[in-house]
Formats: C-alpha cells, structure tokens, sequence
C-alpha cells in the first residue's frame, strides 16, 4: 500500500515538472506573439485564448461531476449489493 502511494506521489511530481516547464515555454510564445499585434488583433487574441480556457474549464467541471456521479453510484452498489448479502446470510441462519 505504501508503496503504491509513493508511485503515486512520484508520478504527480513528474507531472507537476512538465506541466511547469511548458507554462513557461507557453508563456513566453504568447507573449512574444502578443507584441507583434496591433492592439485590436491582440484583443481578439487575448478574447480568443479566454473562451478556449473557459470552455476547457468546464469541460473540466463536467468531467468532475460526472465522476462524482459514477463514484457515488458505485458505492451506492457495492452498499445495496452488501446489505442484501447480508440479510440472506442472517436469514439462513
């Protein structure tokens, strides 16, 4: 067990290096392309970069729900399918 947790930890901090090293390198192209724009094409850039950002947030969201909805389906499952185990076991006895 412990040692899944450490895999674990080992694989999110891995993630969080790259995931930190192409903000950076993200950051700099659009800055870098923002500076040649005239500032109505940097404004559409700008509200572009934003709708695309928002759009994936709640993709992101829904993807959440979603999982919470599946989560708790399959513990509400596993606790029906526990009970009525239960209830033949005590009532065979």
């Amino acid at each position: 067990m412990a040692l899944c947790i450490v895999i674990g930890l080992v694989k999110y901090f891995i993630c969080l290096i790259f995931l930190n090293h192409s903000v950076s390198t993200d950051n700099a192209y659009v800055g870098g392309r923002i500076q040649r724009l005239s500032s109505d094409a940097a404004l559409g850039y700008i509200s572009s970069l934003v709708d695309k950002e928002a759009l994936m947030l709640s993709a992101n969201h829904v993807f959440l729900v979603w999982a919470g909805v599946f989560i708790f389906t399959a513990m509400m499952i596993w606790l029906v399918d526990l009970y009525i185990h239960n209830k033949t076991f005590n009532r065979s006895e």
